[in-house]
């Protein structure tokens, strides 16, 4: 009944490189079922990762994408500071409307959070909504422990950094996870 925290873990090692083929693949690695809600996936690179290198990141995206078809990606021209950003696509045009949500988890607790994010809206992105949201949740990861923190924004198309934030208190020692998250709609831009 104390348990807190289930760390699933893969591990492997190899050694010098054989000639092709010789690679080992992961993808959907998945901890529970249903809804997702917390970090039940692998993906590569993550807001202030490293180009270059493969690591599991705590940043998601809902649905899952990986290429600008699919609505947005991980870049390293989207960036505010690091080496990464997340870029929404405007230009895309097999879809007239598009939403994504960015997630991180957090380590639970009781206390106050805070979370911060900057965004960059070039002029011609046709955002209708945006939204931070801080969530608290028990053991079963949906139900909410406490009402949500959200906020809308309003992100001017200037072409310029802003910073938007977003506090919460937690004050419920039930909570089980943490999510903060962006929400983002918009329209493409024929």
């Amino acid at each position: 009944s104390s348990l807190r925290v289930v760390r699933p873990v893969f591990y492997s090692r190899w050694g010098e490189a054989a000639p092709a083929p010789s690679a080992l693949m992961l993808d959907d690695a998945t901890l529970y079922t249903g809804f997702y809600r917390a970090v039940t996936a692998i993906v590569a690179g993550g807001f202030e990762g490293v180009t270059n290198t493969w690591r599991g990141t705590p940043w998601y995206a809902l649905p899952e994408v990986d290429s600008f078809e699919e609505g947005g990606q991980f870049e390293a021209w989207a960036a505010h500071s690091g080496t990464r950003g997340f870029a929404l696509a405007g230009w895309v045009t097999n879809s007239s409307s598009y939403s994504l949500t960015i997630a991180q988890n957090v380590t639970p607790g009781t206390g106050t959070y805070t979370f911060s994010i900057w965004l960059l809206r070039e002029e011609n992105f046709l955002l209708t909504n945006a939204e931070l949201r801080i969530q608290c949740f028990d053991s079963t990861f949906t139900n909410r422990i406490l009402p949500d923190a959200s906020t809308n924004l309003t992100v001017p198309p200037d072409n310029a950094w802003h910073q938007y934030v977003i506090t919460g208190e937690c004050n419920n020692t039930n909570v089980n996870e943490v999510n903060v998250s962006l929400s983002a709609a918009w329209l493409c831009n024929y």
